[in-house]
């Protein structure tokens, strides 16, 4: 199995809270650059886990058309302060129970850093 591990786009320190900051216009051009690279050596994708926060998820929709994709969610787990023993647990167990090939995580730092 093949994992990916991305984190999102830059994002605006202007929000409420943590979890509804935006991807900035940068955020979203640098995401694009990525998954364009990437789509050149894996253009689909079995699995694609996002985080609930705001920017993960925009980076996602920014980069979504890049991909044939299967299975798409949201993960509650892979929020910033997720425990990356538990994300990597789960990984495994979704691999498990569906023989995915590629799985692709977009999340935040530090759990990204932990999960490398």
């Amino acid at each position: 199995m093949k994992i990916y591990i991305m984190r999102h786009g830059q994002a605006s320190l202007q929000a409420n809270t943590d979890a509804e900051r935006q991807l900035t216009g940068t955020g979203r051009e640098d995401s694009a650059k990525v998954a364009q690279w990437l789509s050149q050596f894996e253009p689909s994708l079995d699995c694609v886990l996002f985080s609930p926060y705001v920017r993960a998820a925009q980076t996602w929709d920014v980069i979504c058309n890049f991909f044939d994709t299967g299975t798409v969610e949201v993960c509650k787990d892979i929020t910033p302060y997720g425990d990356a023993d538990d994300v990597a647990d789960f990984l495994l167990a979704l691999q498990g129970q569906h023989d995915y090939e590629t799985m692709l995580i977009v999340s935040h730092l530090p759990v990204v850093s932990y999960l490398v």
